[in-house]
């Protein structure tokens, strides 16, 4: 059984136990976790603002109902957490992330640099992605209804792989969905 830490406000790594902790309702701010393992815990309902996460293990640990604003999360796998769930991502830099094969429907990406990230076969529906810069992060596969890229740039979607439906983009960068189709098209 793991035990919880509540409502607390953290701004200095030495302040913090990880070892078998669940954190709920807790706020961490400025903190360089990039020498912390953080895999195995459980992060809920807790907001970090300005943290650096990058590279950071994050195997079999919890993230539900969290916000990250203005951090670092380069190179996270978030592919190997236990479960990520009501995602809120704000004018943070997500490059080389790995969120691939998962669920995050409602996810919110906003302001963000995304760079080279792996989406494939995700389930994405209904998230936002909402001028953030994709530029070569791949999507594969990925359910992509209802998912909003106004104000996003630089993507490249393979129409023929990902489900569109409902979408929403701006122009002229929706122009990337027929990148692939090898086809010229003159401005």
């Amino acid at each position: 059984m793991q035990d919880y830490i509540e409502n607390q406000v953290f701004s200095n790594i030495d302040e913090i136990d990880f070892e078998g902790r669940s954190f709920l309702e807790c706020r961490f701010d400025n903190i360089d976790f990039t020498q912390v393992k953080l895999s195995s815990l459980r992060f809920l309902e807790c907001s970090f603002n300005k943290c650096n996460l990058s590279n950071s293990s994050v195997t079999n640990t919890t993230f539900r109902d969290v916000s990250f604003n203005g951090c670092k999360l380069i190179g996270l796998n978030w592919s190997s957490c236990h479960s990520v769930s009501q995602l809120e991502i704000k004018e943070s830099i997500l490059d080389y992330g790995v969120f691939q094969n998962m669920i995050l429907k409602n996810a919110l990406f906003s302001k963000c640099s995304i760079k080279e990230a792996d989406f494939s076969q995700s389930q994405l529906n209904d998230s936002s992605f909402s001028n953030s810069d994709l530029m070569r992060s791949n999507f594969v596969g990925s359910n992509l209804s209802g998912c909003d890229f106004r104000g996003a740039i630089n993507y490249v979607i393979d129409i023929e792989s990902c489900n569109l439906k409902k979408a929403k983009f701006s122009s002229p960068e929706v122009l990337g969905l027929l990148s692939n189709l090898d086809i010229l098209i003159d401005r």
